[in-house]
């Protein structure tokens, strides 16, 4: 099995998490050192994951998508390398990784741009996983290249930073690249028409839209025998709902992610699918919560997806004025500072366990749930998906601190350490009511110490999306 972590880090770079400067930043009163290695401590605190009985294990790959890139109007093609902030942020959050963890074997794969302005992070622990494309580095920018076309290309060692951030070892037979040096192997942002659909085998134009981005792996045992083949797919979709529709739908309509894993193989898609999990239906009586149909294209071809919500929710039986009971449970995206409340505003309660928190800067209800993972299983590659979890810093882990609300929300299954300084929050209510809302006489503080540097301020910060995790 492979533990698979991916979050969406707002505009991550080398300044989001080592900012040298100390500057003051007028929105907590602190240096902007201060501000950047307080980021850098809560990403680390968070990547470390304890299980069940107590052990403390880290993820097996880690993914952060919206790594910054050097614009450059005259050059966007996909797959070159980035070597600006953001390949740098990589390599020092890499080697951060490996103190945390203990483990010297954790690896990057050297981050390729997707877009204008983003490329995508993979972090993997080479202990148990070999590193094999599918493509290969040319040497140089890039961009990395088709290891089948002919004639064969030419590959070389990556630049600079980017010596020695993958081993030096040659992948094993039945893998992608099999006889080829790891270090060379590179990432996919190349993608083709599906077999059958017109124009099949043309490369596929993604205009402006960021490409997805492939990455595959070997999962080896302990004497280096191939177990299984992991087939990754992480995309950051278009911020417009409509686009981001129609970006499942070319997805879908791709070769490499639509055609059937091999008999060992799990494919995954997944990432910031900007898609809100669930819509409203207001045309039944009582109104209810139904999944969205935007993931059809992907569950059509037999993906399975982490996060669901497959039976209608009647809200009758929660709240009909709040999206925050049920729904808190599949919450990814969080507020600003400046809309958060975890409070009682006027005739609303906030529930447990993401309270006033979860939405974004444009709606309170329709941006809570973005991020996803999706898995297609060869018939030996051992499915389905399991463990999966959100982290929350904003209440203890996992979601079991109040009885669960009907229809099964997703509890989780990973303790995170608590983010929340002011001991008020280590131990939230069921929901902020009249009686036990923010105020002078009130157990739960005011919103000024809520948004705080020590409580939410710094959860919001690091990133508007939480981490999402399974066991693939």
């Amino acid at each position: 099995m492979t533990r698979v972590m991916v979050w969406n880090i707002d505009k991550f770079d080398i300044h989001k998490i080592n900012q040298l400067s100390l500057s003051a930043n007028p929105a907590f009163g602190l240096s902007e050192w201060e501000v950047s290695t307080g980021i850098f401590g809560y990403i680390i605190d968070n990547l470390s994951l304890t299980l069940p009985d107590g052990s403390r294990i880290f993820p097996d790959i880690f993914v952060v998508i919206e790594v910054s890139t050097e614009f450059n109007a005259n050059n966007l093609t996909p797959g070159l390398l980035d070597t600006g902030l953001g390949g740098e942020g990589c390599l020092y959050l890499l080697e951060g990784l490996r103190e945390a963890s203990g483990n010297p074997n954790w690896m990057l794969v050297p981050p390729l741009q997707t877009g204008a302005f983003d490329s995508v992070a993979v972090f993997y622990d080479s202990s148990n996983l070999v590193f094999t494309g599918p493509r290969v580095w040319p040497g140089a920018q890039g961009p990395a290249a088709d290891p089948n076309q002919v004639p064969a290309p030419a590959t070389a060692a990556y630049p600079g930073m980017f010596a020695g951030v993958l081993p030096n070892r040659q992948v094993p037979a039945g893998l992608p690249n099999a006889g080829t040096q790891e270090d060379i192997c590179a990432a996919n942002t190349v993608f083709h028409m599906k077999v059958g659909a017109p124009y099949a085998g043309h490369e596929m134009d993604f205009d402006s839209q960021r490409t997805p981005y492939q990455v595959t792996f070997g999962e080896i045992d302990g004497s280096g025998a191939v177990v299984r083949m992991l087939n990754f797919f992480i995309v950051h979709s278009p911020a417009n709902t409509n686009d981001a529709i129609q970006f499942m739908r070319t997805m879908a309509g791709t070769e490499e992610i639509s055609s059937a894993p091999a008999i060992n193989e799990v494919k995954a898609v997944l990432g910031d699918f900007n898609l809100n999990l669930t819509d409203y239906d207001q045309t039944r009586d009582p109104a209810v919560l139904v999944q969205t149909g935007a993931y059809e294209p992907l569950t059509d071809l037999g993906y399975d997806m982490a996060l669901t919500s497959p039976t209608p929710v009647p809200f009758g039986s929660l709240n009909p004025a709040t999206f925050n009971g049920y729904t808190g449970y599949l919450a990814t995206h969080l507020k600003p500072v400046r809309r958060a409340t975890y409070r009682y505003a006027g005739t609303i309660a906030d529930y447990y366990p993401c309270f006033g928190i979860t939405g974004s800067s444009q709606s309170s209800v329709k941006n809570y749930s973005l991020d996803n993972i999706l898995a297609r299983y060869g018939t030996a590659a051992n499915g389905p998906m399991a463990e999966i979890s959100i982290m929350n810093g904003t209440v203890p882990q996992p979601y079991d601190v109040v009885p669960a609300p009907p229809y099964n929300p997703p509890k989780g299954f990973y303790t995170w350490p608590m983010q929340m300084a002011a001991p008020e929050y280590q131990a939230p209510p069921p929901q902020i009511t009249n009686t036990n809302r923010n105020g002078n006489d009130a157990p739960l503080p005011a919103l000024d110490v809520f948004r705080q540097w020590n409580n939410y301020g710094r959860i919001f910060t690091t990133s508007d999306h939480m981490a999402l995790i399974a066991t693939i």
